[in-house]
């Protein structure tokens, strides 16, 4: 996200350009800044601390709200995904065949520090993030296998 210039009190051009590469310029549209949700694969008995998974989970997804899918490609590693709580608790996990696997993962929290700007004093600060952070119980070999994230 890139403030271009001003246009009076609290009223600015922006431009955002996404993971695509596409850009878009506004002064009208309303922005949500969301932390992001993170998924990707690690080894088993890895410990899944804030730097290994904003270091090491890759995959991202920006949203707000409801429920989401991943999908893996692993080989011999742990299926995993951090959610922020403020999304809600995790109610079911199916994988792509419609099981419930729920129980085959592991659920724990773990605090994820942003580093912000505030708006006006250009102040740094921190700002805490809480995450579930969910990581298969078992090493598995997949491709392209989907699983969907239930709130």
């Amino acid at each position: 996200i890139c403030i271009s210039e001003s246009i009076g009190a609290n009223h600015f051009i922006v431009e955002i350009t996404d993971t695509n590469n596409t850009r878009v310029t506004t002064n009208t549209q309303r922005i949500d800044v969301v932390p992001p949700i993170y998924y990707g694969a690690a080894a088993a008995g890895t410990t899944l601390t804030a730097t290994y998974i904003k270091e090491n989970l890759m995959n991202m997804l920006l949203r707000s709200g409801s429920d989401c899918s991943f999908t893996y490609t692993t080989s011999n590693q742990c299926m995993s995904f951090a959610i922020p709580e403020s999304h809600g608790l995790v109610s079911e996990i199916i994988d792509q065949n419609g099981y419930l696997i729920t129980n085959s993962f592991e659920d724990k929290v773990v605090t994820i520090n942003y580093h912000v700007i505030e708006h006006g004093t250009n102040e740094q600060k921190v700002q805490q993030v809480r995450y579930h952070v969910w990581i298969s119980k078992t090493p598995v070999n997949v491709t392209s296998f989907k699983i969907s994230v239930k709130f």
